[in-house]
């Protein structure tokens, strides 16, 4: 698929790549837009970097006698979170690392992650939240250790991975 007006970028903040760009052709375009609730997926290739990409809006602008097909979406974390995945409520019976909460939170999903950061037991009847996605719960406790999610460029997994390379009680001696 040919494209042009191509832009893809994250921030350490984002729990997902987003990617822009405008389609050469309608036959293009027709094969990649989403079909309502059906997503479709792109494999963009980089300088021999693979990056798998859902693409969530398409739409067709004219203008002046020119048509233009533009797409945008993300990387595939996003479909941990709204509107791609269910709100829910959850208060935990049980104590929990909270890398083991992370477990609870992807089972079922096919998404998988690398815990990079600091852990600890989270003590029973701590954790709970009301109103959220997976990845809405992903993130929070992330805030709460002092860590971001890393979106991997083409697999369906993430890393946690601190939010400053050296812990902030660290500082002193790094």
């Amino acid at each position: 698929i040919q494209f042009s007006n191509f832009n893809i970028q994250r921030d350490l903040e984002s729990f997902a790549w987003t990617v822009t760009f405008d389609v050469l052709g309608k036959t293009s375009f027709d094969l990649i837009r989403p079909q309502g609730r059906t997503l479709k997926t792109v494999d963009i290739n980089i300088n021999s970097e693979l990056f798998t990409m859902v693409v969530a809006k398409a739409n067709i602008q004219r203008s002046q006698g020119n048509v233009v097909y533009r797409c945008s979406g993300w990387s595939q974390t996003k479909l941990l979170a709204f509107p791609y995945a269910t709100k829910r409520a959850f208060t935990d019976n049980q104590a929990r690392t909270a890398a083991q909460i992370v477990d609870r939170e992807l089972l079922g999903t096919g998404f998988n992650y690398l815990w990079s950061t600091v852990d600890w037991l989270v003590p029973l009847g701590v954790h709970s939240y009301q109103d959220k996605t997976p990845m809405g719960a992903i993130i929070e406790l992330c805030n709460a250790v002092g860590a971001v999610v890393v979106p991997h460029e083409n697999e369906k997994r993430f890393d946690v991975k601190p939010y400053y390379p050296i812990s902030p009680w660290a500082w002193d001696i790094a």
